[in-house]
């Protein structure tokens, strides 16, 4: 008799929940995730709260990979993330440092298809923060991702039949090129245009053994040029840095390695484009007359208390910045190839300048006022 009336009490709890609520729970036959539906790829910007800060979130969804960055909507060095999503929604992003050093990881999931939440933990456990943000579509450029990939393994596959003594660790590779692409879609189809034009022709130029393409195709079909004996693995990656008021700042980074080199050489470089026109930003637009020597000197104190005074390419008081530079919400951010201004041992140093410590440099009506401090 007991067992009846508990089993009766159990029936009247589980029809009154579901009623109650449809999506609360998997008993209903519902999950609380039912309304929720991501597309296999996207390009999304969220704003909302971390902790008592707000920040800006972009993020990148293809297939089960996320990558992104974040920053204080106050202003700040943009800080990479890159993990995986589930199919029922959460995610794990992994926050890095510049030595590629994971400093701490965003585990959280979409609530809806447009906000997620979660807790923000350092690499150490010791601190947690709660992130609660949506997302921003207003002003917000558009953006699509395309991966794409050319294998040559006609002589790996031949080499790995026939392997003698003296063959190399690289004779059973593959030749190989990896493009992960984007593209823009602006209000202004002559600007998108400019941009997407600008994407392809930089990425034409990047080559192979200083060969330059007229287009992608041919760049994707040159692993098919070599000979017996040679290879290389190349991949080329095109990144959102910046997309804010009415900038867009694109990164395009290739790592090469040639067989039997060494080691790999990387390149990179930042195009910051006027969303309105399509136009190339440059420091002339964007700083008053006669910025550099002071921009330098900033900078080089900005360095040397980063990386220190030896080992470097240049003499105490001549310091040049280089002109690869992106334009963030919280500063300019300068980037040096490897061995470029050092030793390839001492990586690609970069130099981030906040806007408020060069706020007289900055021309009061230009594309950066809204940031200016």
């Amino acid at each position: 008799m007991k067992k009846k009336i508990i089993l009766i009490y159990l029936v009247v709890f589980i029809l009154t929940a579901c009623n109650s609520n449809s999506t609360q729970s998997p008993i209903c036959g519902k999950t609380m995730n039912e309304d929720i539906s991501l597309p296999d790829t996207f390009y999304r910007k969220f704003i909302g709260t971390f902790g008592s800060r707000e920040i800006v979130l972009d993020l990148t969804k293809n297939d089960t990979i996320l990558t992104g960055e974040y920053y204080d909507k106050s202003g700040s060095v943009p800080k990479s993330l890159r993990g995986i999503i589930g199919s029922d929604f959460k995610f794990n992003l992994s926050e890095t440092n510049n030595n590629y050093e994971e400093v701490g990881n965003f585990s959280g999931s979409f609530t809806s298809n447009s906000t997620i939440s979660g807790k923000w933990t350092d690499k150490v456990g010791k601190q947690t923060i709660s992130f609660n943000l949506s997302e921003k579509t207003d002003s917000v450029v558009q953006i699509t991702y395309e991966k794409r990939q050319s294998k040559n393994c006609k002589y790996a596959e031949k080499n790995k039949k026939k392997l003698t003594e003296d063959a190399m660790s690289w004779d059973t590779l593959c030749t190989t090129i990896d493009l992960d692409l984007l593209t823009v879609k602006l209000p202004s189809s002559e600007a998108s245009k400019k941009v997407n034009d600008t994407i392809m022709k930089s990425l034409c130029y990047l080559g192979i053994y200083d060969d330059r393409y007229a287009t992608i195709e041919e760049l994707m079909n040159s692993v098919n040029s070599i000979e017996d004996g040679t290879g290389f693995e190349l991949s080329i990656g095109v990144y959102l840095v910046t997309n804010d008021n009415n900038i867009i700042c694109i990164n395009i980074g290739e790592s090469f390695y040639d067989f039997g080199a060494a080691h790999a050489q990387s390149v990179g470089n930042s195009y910051n484009f006027d969303i309105r026109t399509g136009d190339i930003i440059t420091l002339d637009d964007i700083l008053v007359q006669n910025y550099a020597e002071t921009l330098n000197k900033i900078g080089e104190s900005i360095f040397i208390e980063t990386y220190g005074s030896e080992g470097w390419q240049f003499e105490q008081g001549s310091f040049e910045l280089t002109r690869d530079f992106a334009i963030t919400p919280g500063g300019l951010l300068f980037s040096y190839d490897q061995s470029e201004i050092g030793v390839y041992a001492a990586g690609a140093p970069e130099v981030f300048i906040p806007y408020k410590d060069i706020n007289n440099l900055i021309k009061p009506n230009g594309l950066l006022k809204a940031w200016r401090k």
